[in-house]
């Protein structure tokens, strides 16, 4: 077979990102339950949703849907009423109990030596976990509720970014600062997923060509283009998109990479294409090639406060007036205050590394407003037929023990 030459120009980094979180968040779609099938069905299209958005972003885009995914799931443990209502229908989760053992079994079955999940909750020594959502978050998210005095904020910022850097083997050492408490914090959710695979079939270093032309889409730039000798690879071509997926040494991730084709259309146009519905149908498609590849050496990290993109896409109630009446044993009236995650990914000869952590900060809120009406001056009075809108008697009250007017 006639080799053929592909090379990896990913005119922005994004079109690269966009694939690898994607798989990430599907990782295996060989399922044995209907609940995991469920949960990736909507994990795949609240990240469909939540992308167009975070996509908006100028440059490289990393990002893990997955990992806020399960977050926000976690959150929704704690909701009730129309915040529970709304995050169930947004996050496309079928009801509480569905999603919580979906995501047990999950996490469970895809967590290996490359790839980890964990959960944990902060929570203000002042209040105190509902015993049903204590246990179900230690139950089915292996996420354990560590009191902290957030007044005491060097201390409480020391221990959550230790707790950071430890489930991502420090690829992400820091996720709050100092001042990111005060008084009314009420709790803080955390998630980090870390993902390290070696290349099944590793790229050569003394290949890899340095000052390699990159295309960007405003014009030219130099970066470090690792490079295979011809070999077999799953390969689609079309006019629109080439596609390219490697595989990691025993593990059943995989990245794909995802170019512009011969028509040259935008990288937002690319974007638009690839659904998670999309990419898989075009996954399935792809045929062994033989092919020369080039991929740029990067190490990439991010950082987006989600709130506004959340709030886009649906999901505003937690930040307004939320019911979160089955998180707390008294009723503590607490809402959204940030959620932000930091990702990183970093793409080399051996493999790929990748990290996100993702943070849901929680504050007690103001009472709710009791307007006041005291009648303690002069006032009108009415009493009238509200469906015939017929005034019987009306008005005026100047002195309250004045019993008679002659």
């Amino acid at each position: 077979m006639k080799t053929q030459l592909l090379e990896i120009f990913i005119k922005k980094y994004c079109k690269l990102l966009i694939v690898f979180f994607i798989v990430t968040s599907a990782v295996q779609c060989k399922v044995d339950t209907s609940d995991e099938k469920s949960l990736i069905r909507g994990c795949n299209k609240f990240g469909d949703d939540i992308y167009k958005e975070v996509a908006k972003h100028k440059g490289n885009v990393v990002f893990s849907p997955f990992a806020l995914h399960s977050s926000m799931a976690l959150l929704t443990m704690g909701a009730s009423g129309n915040t529970l209502k709304e995050l169930l229908f947004k996050l496309s989760l079928n009801n509480v109990h569905n999603f919580k053992k979906g995501y047990e079994t999950l996490i469970k079955r895809i967590q290996n030596e490359s790839f980890h999940v964990a959960n944990n909750l902060y929570i203000s020594k002042k209040l105190y976990f509902l015993e049903k959502y204590r246990n179900e978050a230690r139950h089915f998210f292996k996420a354990k509720p560590v009191k902290l005095d957030f007044t005491k904020q060097a201390r409480a910022t020391a221990i959550i970014n230790k707790w950071v850097a430890e489930q991502t083997n420090k690829s992400i050492d820091k996720i709050v600062d100092v001042d990111s408490f005060d008084s009314h914090t009420a709790l803080i959710l955390l998630n980090a997923i870390y993902f390290k695979g070696e290349w099944e079939t590793k790229f050569d270093e003394a290949q890899t060509l340095e000052n390699y032309v990159f295309h960007t889409s405003t014009g030219e730039t130099f970066c470090s283009m690792m490079f295979m000798k011809p070999s077999q690879h799953n390969i689609l071509f079309t006019d629109k998109y080439s596609i390219l997926t490697l595989p990691f040494h025993k593990s059943n991730i995989k990245i794909a990479f995802i170019k512009v084709g011969p028509k040259n259309i935008t990288i937002s146009a690319l974007e638009e294409i690839f659904s998670s519905k999309r990419f898989f149908q075009a996954i399935s498609q792809l045929r062994p090639k033989n092919a020369i590849i080039k991929i740029p050496k990067f190490n990439i990290s991010t950082n987006y406060e989600l709130n506004k993109h959340l709030s886009s896409v649906g999901i505003s109630n937690i930040f307004k007036s939320p019911s979160f009446s089955n998180l707390f044993r008294k009723n503590v009236l607490v809402s959204v205050d940030t959620v932000n995650q930091k990702s990183l990914l970093e793409i080399n000869e051996n493999g790929v590394k990748a990290a996100a952590t993702t943070q849901i900060r929680m504050r007690v809120r103001a009472a709710p407003l009791i307007h006041k009406f005291y009648l303690d001056s002069p006032f009108l009075f009415f009493i009238y037929d509200s469906k015939d809108e017929l005034i019987i008697f009306r008005g005026r009250i100047e002195n309250p023990i004045e019993s008679e007017n002659k």
